[in-house]
């Protein structure tokens, strides 16, 4: 049996935690600001988050396509290694064609 001090810290440690329905979960989401569809994720969209968040756009588009062109060449040489089921590969194949900052090009 559990004591009352050991609930006591499991609950004050849990309200840290964020979920779902915590604020300060909901106000850290990463959102789109056109919605939340993928084939919408542009450079555009991207200039938005570098405004927002006062940062300069080069910086943040820079390290967008180094980050796609770093997950392209792992993904193609790890994917095959990787324990992950079939339909988990396809959904990563599909969201490469559809995400345009991700579009292999």
């Amino acid at each position: 049996m559990v004591n009352d001090g050991v609930k006591r810290a499991y609950a004050e440690k849990s309200k840290k935690i964020p979920n779902k329905t915590n604020k300060e979960y909901q106000n850290t989401q990463f959102r789109f600001r056109s919605g939340a569809a993928l084939d919408q994720f542009t450079t555009d969209e991207l200039a938005h988050f570098a405004a927002k968040a006062m940062i300069p756009a080069k910086l943040v588009f820079d390290t967008a396509l180094e980050t796609v062109a770093l997950f392209h060449q792992h993904w193609q040489a790890e994917s095959v290694h990787l324990p992950l089921r079939q339909s988990v590969i396809e959904a990563v194949e599909r969201h490469r064609t559809i995400v345009p900052i991700a579009a292999p090009g």
